[in-house]
């Protein structure tokens, strides 16, 4: 059917000529034929009761611009002549629109009945049947009776429910611009840029603690919405929040807790015996101060330090009588002795007897205690140091308060000895001076003739009658351990 258009209107629309209407007066009946139309002619004699055949006249019908031949020959006799519609795309005759068959699907090719014979419509500038919504554009009918597509303004973008844009048509591009920063939307404003978000300025935000918006996110925090957000460096703490239970604090308006507890933002006041909120390891939590270290506020140095089970102790290096007195639960020779863990100088001073790079430690095997004995941990006491009872001895005998052999058994150095006199390879009793080199032989009861201890030595805090120091003068057993100092 699209030809139809072309031909109907080849000359122009409204000043296309029809062509040639051909008019055959045959019998009184006259034929119009469309143009393109090929019509046949047939003429019928009545004379002598029967018909004559009658030669075709052809006519064809062309552009006003060309030139028309019309053609005909007939023989007739006295009687009537009738023309037929015979060949070409405007000789479908009818009566109504429907007998000239359905438009096409997109609407732009349409015949209509005019004269009795299918011509057909101009269809030029209507909207076609197939257009797509909210395009910016519109399907219309061309001239040659295809579809063709044209802007529309009208046919905006669909509705997205999106405040924060304006929808319209540009240049046949369906086109959605950004309102301005502010412009009030379902979450809250307007970010300049299409989107629909909770804040722009920190004005925007108008709940909890001290309200912020999270410029990056848009997001309203505040230092009381149960979450880690915006700039907080834990939950609704740190940046303008205060700061976290842990850090370091001088007064409780720094922290987000309003607790300032031993100089680190706390979780609770902390108020028992030996808890601190400043535990390494516990920060901003109140736990138990471990054992052997002060806690000023409930127990202060120097003689009380903390158990380790939030009970306060006397503290090492200080006197004691037995074990439940001194906070690391050790009390050897009379003193209380420092845990594993706590500094030391000496080995005496550990309760492990083992003093190891600074620390009193864990024997791991014998090899690591000074009397190559390691016992659960534990070193024994080698001969001459400190001892509560004959089991601390290496040599399975504490006399005392010190490890010391007796007369006749083996021995490696005079102060392995209780007379302090080793000879042969057995402890014994001094003769004379000579016996106790930088010392002095003396007789003591009980032990009889004994070498007086050196300087340096491990020596009772009190003791025995007659026995001393060898100090070049009256000599002082003293200080933890306890020495012979002069």
């Amino acid at each position: 059917m699209a030809s139809w258009n072309a031909i109907f209107h080849r000359s122009g629309r409204g000043s296309r000529a029809l062509g040639v209407a051909v008019v055959l007066a045959l019998g009184g009946v006259a034929a119009l034929a469309p143009s393109s139309c090929t019509l046949d002619v047939t003429g019928a004699s009545a004379g002598g009761g029967g018909a004559t055949s009658a030669s075709s006249t052809t006519a064809t019908t062309t552009d006003a611009s060309t030139a028309v031949t019309a053609s005909a020959s007939a023989s007739t006799s006295a009687g009537s002549s009738t023309g037929t519609c015979g060949t070409g795309p405007g000789c479908t005759p009818c009566t109504m629109d429907p007998d000239c068959g359905a438009a096409t699907f997109d609407g732009c090719t349409v015949s209509t009945c005019v004269n009795s014979l299918c011509a057909p419509k101009d269809t030029t500038g209507q909207a076609s049947m197939t257009q797509t919504p909210n395009d910016c554009m519109k399907s219309v009918c061309g001239a040659d009776g295809k579809p063709m597509m044209a802007e529309d303004g009208t046919d905006l973008p669909a509705d997205d429910g999106n405040l924060c844009t304006v929808k319209s048509c540009v240049a046949g591009v369906p086109t959605k611009t950004p309102v301005a920063m502010g412009t009030a939307c379902a979450k809250g404003t307007c970010d300049a840029v299409g989107n629909c978000v909770e804040c722009t300025k920190n004005s925007d935000c108008k709940t909890g603690a001290s309200p912020s918006c999270d410029l990056p996110t848009h997001t309203c925090v505040s230092c009381s919405d149960g979450l880690k957000n915006g700039m907080e460096t834990g939950v609704d703490c740190g940046a303008t929040c205060g700061k976290c239970n842990g850090d370091p604090c001088t007064k409780a308006m720094d922290c987000s807790g309003m607790l300032c507890i031993d100089s680190i933002c706390c979780a609770s006041s902390c108020g028992g015996t030996c808890q601190a909120c400043n535990v390494p390891g516990s920060l901003g939590i109140c736990a138990s101060v471990p054992a052997g270290t002060m806690d000023m506020g409930t127990c202060p140095a120097p003689a009380m330090e903390c158990d380790g089970t939030n009970g306060c102790k006397t503290a090492t290096g200080k006197a004691c009588t037995q074990n439940s007195e001194c906070s690391s639960n050790t009390c050897l020779a009379g003193f209380c002795r420092a845990p594993n863990g706590k500094s030391c100088v000496d080995n005496a001073e550990c309760a492990s007897k083992l003093c190891m790079g600074g620390m009193c430690s864990p024997c791991a095997n014998d090899a690591a205690c000074p009397s190559k004995s390691c016992v659960m941990n534990v070193c024994k006491a080698p001969n001459g140091s400190p001892c509560d009872a004959n089991g601390d001895c290496v040599g399975g005998k504490c006399q005392g308060d010190l490890c010391k052999l007796d007369n006749a058994d083996p021995c490696a150095l005079g102060l392995d000895c209780v007379s302090g006199f080793c000879s042969g390879g057995a402890c014994t009793a001094c003769a004379s001076n000579a016996d106790c080199p930088g010392s002095g032989c003396g007789i003591v009861p009980v032990l009889g003739a004994v070498c007086k201890l050196p300087v340096n030595a491990y020596c009772e805090p009190t003791l025995p009658v007659g026995q001393s120091c060898n100090t070049g003068g009256p000599g002082k057993c003293t200080g933890f351990p306890a020495y012979c100092h002069p």
